[in-house]
C-alpha cells in the first residue's frame, strides 16, 4: 500500500521507487502483485505517463486512509511527547494562498515543527485522489458530495474600477444603469456570463458590455487598476488598492454574493498533523479579516 500510493502521488515508478530507496523493477513487481492479488488492474501504464483507473482510484483512496491510521497509531508509540507530525499535500487559490498563506507561515512551522507541507497553487480544481491532495482550500459550494468539507467562512467580493474610468464613464447608482459602461469578465468554469449582485436578497446576474476576459486573479485585477472596465474581485485583492485610491468601491449596496471558503477533504478521518493545520488556516483566515460571517452572504 505504501509503495502504491508513493507512486500514484510522485505519478512515476522511476520517481517513486528513488524516494523510497528501492529499485524500479522491484516497484513495478509489487504492484503487479498486488493487482494480481487483488484481482483488478490499479494503473493505466503509457511509456509517458500513469493513470488510475477507476477501481485504482477507490483503492488509493483506502489505502491513504488506511496508511493515516497505521501512522497515527503508531505514532504515540514512537515519541509520546512529539506533536503532529507528517507530510501534507495542500491545494490553494493563487490569491489566497500567496497573500495570506504563504506570509503566515512562519508561524505554523514555528508551532509544528514536524509537519511538513508540499504547497500547490492555481485556481483550478485538483481530483482530491487522482492528485494525492490532502486538503483543498476552496472558493464556492461544495459540488462532489463524496468530498468532506469543512466552512471557514464567506470570502467578500466587491464592484470596483479605476477612478480615471469612472470619470469618463460616470459612477452607476444601481445595477440596471451598467449598459453604457464595461465590464472586464473573470473566465473561469463556474464563473457568470456578466456581473452578479446582491439585490433584495437574491443573486443577480447583469449583462455588461465587455471587450476583455481573463483566466488569471492577477491579470483580472491588473485590469480595472488600468482602467479597462469594471472588475468584482476578492475584497482581499482590492483592499490595498482601494485604501490608496487606486480602485474606487462601485454599488457597495449591491455587493456581489460572497461565496462560501471551506477546506476540503477526500476522507472524514482528518490526522492529527491535517487538524491542526486546517485550525491554522482557519485563524489566519479570520485573524486577516478574509471572511466575513460563516452563516450568510454579506449584502455590502
Amino acid at each position: 500500500m505504501s509503495v502504491f500510493k508513493r507512486i500514484v502521488e510522485a505519478g512515476s515508478f522511476s520517481r517513486a521507487a528513488d524516494s523510497l530507496g528501492m529499485a524500479r523493477g522491484s516497484a513495478t513487481r509489487l504492484i503487479q502483485e498486488l493487482e494480481a492479488a487483488l484481482d483488478v488492474r490499479l494503473i493505466h501504464r503509457s511509456t509517458r505517463s500513469l493513470r488510475l483507473t477507476p477501481k485504482g482510484a477507490v483503492y488509493y483512496g483506502h489505502c491513504v486512509t488506511i496508511l493515516a491510521a497505521v501512522d497515527q497509531a503508531e505514532a504515540g508509540f514512537r515519541n509520546a511527547e512529539r506533536g503532529p507530525q507528517g507530510r501534507l499535500r495542500i491545494a490553494l487559490p493563487d490569491s489566497l494562498g500567496r497573500r495570506v498563506i504563504m506570509p503566515s507561515l512562519p508561524s505554523f512551522h514555528a508551532q509544528h515543527p514536524d509537519i511538513e507541507l508540499s504547497m500547490h497553487f492555481g485556481e483550478h480544481r485538483p481530483d482530491m485522489v487522482q492528485d494525492g491532495i490532502d486538503c483543498a482550500i476552496r472558493i464556492g459550494e461544495l459540488e462532489d458530495s463524496s468530498l468532506t468539507a469543512r466552512r471557514i467562512g464567506r470570502y467578500p467580493y466587491v464592484t470596483a474600477a479605476n477612478p480615471a474610468y469612472l470619470a469618463r464613464f460616470g459612477t452607476p447608482s444601481h445595477p440596471d444603469s451598467l449598459q453604457a459602461h464595461h465590464a472586464v469578465n473573470y473566465a473561469v468554469p463556474g464563473a457568470s456570463p456578466g456581473l452578479t449582485f446582491l439585490a433584495n436578497g437574491r443573486p443577480r446576474v447583469v449583462r455588461v458590455p465587455s471587450r476583455l476576459s481573463t483566466d488569471d486573479s492577477e491579470a483580472h485585477l491588473q485590469s480595472g487598476l488600468l482602467g479597462l472596465g469594471l472588475i468584482q474581485v476578492p475584497l482581499l485583492l482590492a483592499m490595498p488598492h482601494l485604501e490608496r485610491g487606486e480602485l474606487a468601491e462601485v454599488l457597495p449596496d449591491f455587493r456581489p454574493p460572497a461565496p462560501a471558503l471551506s477546506a476540503i477533504f477526500s476522507r472524514p478521518n482528518l490526522s492529527p498533523a491535517l487538524r491542526v493545520f486546517i485550525d491554522w488556516v482557519d485563524d489566519v483566515c479570520k485573524g486577516n479579516g478574509v471572511v466575513a460571517d460563516a452563516a450568510e452572504p454579506s449584502n455590502g
